[in-house]
């Protein structure tokens, strides 16, 4: 799985590099399938001064990406936040696409009985 790491406003530590790395590349114990994990941090003041740490993962994956993004005081928090959704909605695209996998390969299943059964009459 191939990490894309953009920042705005702020640069990129090695530190915290490395620790996005590690947070993301578990992802993959959870579904190999993943092709390409882009996060995105960006720092921005709110109205009263503070700043505000938003992290924003893109998985691509087959089917709908999956995308989570979370705001919190500092960076690795907010990347923290974003790994439970992440594992979820992991959880729910790889479930949903075995799912629908097999539901379609049994009407297919189906239909190929039905037809074989209509060749095996007309002999």
């Amino acid at each position: 799985m191939d990490i894309i790491i953009g920042c705005k406003n702020f640069e990129l530590t090695p530190s915290l590099r490395t620790y996005i790395e590690e947070k993301v590349g578990k992802l993959a114990n959870y579904w190999d399938r993943i092709i390409r994990a882009r996060v995105e941090l960006e720092v921005d003041k709110n109205k009263r001064g503070g700043l505000i740490h938003s992290a924003t993962v893109t998985l691509e994956v087959p089917g709908p990406d999956i995308r989570v993004q979370e705001e919190a005081g500092d960076m690795h928090a907010a990347i923290d936040l974003t790994m439970p959704v992440l594992e979820r909605q992991i959880k729910k695209a790889k479930n949903k696409l075995e799912r629908t996998d097999w539901r379609h390969m049994d009407k297919a299943r189906e239909k190929f009985r039905q037809w074989y059964e209509r060749m095996r009459g007309n002999k």
